[in-house]
């Protein structure tokens, strides 16, 4: 899938909630239980609320996090310390993966 095809996802307000539900599990998975989940209304907003909120989040429970989202190491390793948008935006592809394998392999 190129990257054309994902942003078309990413825009989709089905995908877009999807993608914030298998985050809010992850969340609770992590044991993070101070987010509030939410759907919002387009992809730029989604990043903006995450990123503030992996602003505050300590560094244990970020990886924790990271983890279980199963964002893959190389690829969080490339981005600049600090920088929580990347770093959100990373989190949110992933998810929009899950949910596109998903989608994939449902049974009909």
């Amino acid at each position: 899938m190129d990257q054309h095809e994902n942003d078309k996802y990413l825009q989709d307000p089905s995908c877009l909630a999807e993608m914030m539900a298998l985050l809010a599990k992850d969340f609770d998975n992590s044991g993070i239980n101070d987010w509030i989940p939410f759907i919002p209304d387009s992809y730029a907003t989604a990043v903006k609320d995450l990123s503030a909120f992996l602003k505050e989040l300590p560094a244990d429970r970020l990886a924790s996090l990271l983890y279980r989202v199963d964002v893959p190491e190389e690829l969080f390793n490339s981005i600049p310390p600090g920088d929580t948008n990347a770093i959100a935006a990373l989190i949110l592809k992933r998810e929009l993966l899950k949910v596109l394998t998903r989608r994939i392999y449902k049974p009909q």
